[in-house]
């Protein structure tokens, strides 16, 4: 994770954003730890097995931005 930061950061991006199912928590909890903060959620937003799943959106912005 910390590389693809690293050449995100490098490359010029200003913010990395991902979505997550809800129930994921393992992924969440990660996410948090490298810096991610969740933005919000997509009710119903992907379908999973038959399942309508929300979505937790986690945005980070990057060092070079922040400064």
């Amino acid at each position: 994770m910390a590389a693809l930061i690293d050449a995100a950061e490098a490359a010029g991006f200003w913010k990395l954003v991902s979505h997550v199912l809800v129930e994921n928590s393992a992924s969440r909890v990660l996410l948090h730890t490298v810096g991610f903060r969740e933005a919000g959620i997509y009710r119903r937003h992907a379908k999973l097995a038959g399942e309508w799943k929300d979505v937790v959106i986690v945005e980070r912005r990057l060092d070079a931005a922040q400064r």
